[in-house]
């Protein structure tokens, strides 16, 4: 299963893009980010740092997706 992450880190100066597309770099990040104050309205850092199972995060990320696009339409 192949896929990347885009992350955006919006402070009150600049906005910083990364784009990650390795799985223990992303973990890596979500340890440095919940150290520090963010607006994590879905709790993806928790679910990055709690879930290791590919599969798993996989239909965790696939469920808040589709949540989301309801409360939209």
């Amino acid at each position: 299963m192949n896929y990347y992450v885009d992350l955006d880190i919006v402070t009150q100066h600049d906005t910083y893009s990364f784009q990650i597309m390795n799985n223990e770099v992303v973990y890596q990040m979500m340890e440095k980010i919940k150290d520090y104050s963010v607006e994590d309205p879905l709790g993806l850092v928790d679910i990055y740092l709690n879930k290791r199972d590919m599969v798993q995060l996989n239909h965790i990320l696939i469920d808040i997706l589709e949540s989301g696009l309801k409360n939209i339409i």
